[in-house]
């Protein structure tokens, strides 16, 4: 069915939606899902290589060798990527070759989408060419765990091959996201920690506390200085102890700014404590 919406004259907060098949629904709300298209012309008109989006090799050259794209509009092998994180991964690679260091090359980066609303709880994790409806897995390569608690509106679906988690879809509650995120980017196999996968248990999560900083994992700004001020001092520690950044990744210059304000404020009460 091909939906068309249609704001109400009487009520312009009112929308509906007429269906092909002549039904309309009056929906409380309407998602749009768009995305991102790069504007490719610039790149056309120089000659570059061009498909969805600016073509690159696994070190993120382009076809001119002098000429390197990261984020959404390089299109590697694996797919185009739209998060903070992905681009970032392509940044080191694409940094490392250009001065003279080609140890590691860019094998893709896990696909993560979130909707950034209150409520529902929603998130899609997957490796590249993984196949979320299993009906798309033609040879059988692929198995799938669900969980469903329709009483707490909780949903729970794992994609498995070969023994390793390649997918996930979570609705209703996403506090085992950065567990299944690493589980995915790490490639090991699951062994007994399916039946982890099958249950429905979820992590303890600790309330926001503060200014809302990172959305994906419901992290605030003094959960961010609480753990600072008991000892961390990177980014990546930060990021580990309290999930903020690991979504994403867009609100990693925020949480980068707050730890740097905490600790240049720890060496000054240092200093005049020892006055």
């Amino acid at each position: 069915m091909k939906p068309r919406f249609r704001r109400s004259k009487k009520d312009p907060e009112s929308h509906k939606s007429n269906e092909s098949n002549g039904k309309i629904l009056n929906p409380d709300g309407i998602v749009f899902a768009t995305g991102t298209t790069p504007n490719l012309q610039l790149e056309k008109t120089a000659g570059l290589h061009c498909n969805q989006g600016l073509v690159v090799d696994p070190y993120l050259r382009t076809n001119d060798p002098d000429i390197y794209a990261i984020g959404e509009v390089a299109e590697h092998s694996s797919g185009l990527y739209g998060t903070t994180g992905a681009t970032e991964d392509q940044a080191k690679v694409a940094a490392h070759h250009i001065y003279g260091y080609a140890f590691d090359f860019y094998k893709g980066s896990v696909h993560t989408n979130l909707l950034k609303i209150p409520k529902p709880d929603l998130v899609s994790l997957r490796l590249a060419d993984t196949p979320m409806d299993l009906s798309e897995d033609n040879f059988g390569k692929y198995e799938e765990i669900v969980f469903l608690d329709r009483k707490k509106r909780k949903y729970k679906k794992c994609i498995i091959k070969a023994d390793k988690l390649v997918g996930v879809i979570l609705i209703g509650d996403k506090s085992d996201l950065i567990e299944f995120k690493n589980l995915i980017s790490s490639g090991i196999e699951l062994g007994d920690t399916r039946e982890q996968l099958l249950s429905g248990d979820s992590s303890a999560k600790k309330p926001v506390l503060g200014k809302l900083i990172c959305a994906c994992n419901e992290v605030g700004e003094e959960n961010l200085c609480e753990e600072i001020r008991n000892g961390i001092k990177t980014l990546e520690e930060l990021g580990k102890t309290t999930e903020a950044g690991t979504g994403c990744g867009s609100c990693r210059p925020e949480v980068s700014k707050i730890l740097k304000s905490n600790l240049a404020m720890s060496k000054q009460e240092f200093a005049f404590s020892r006055v």
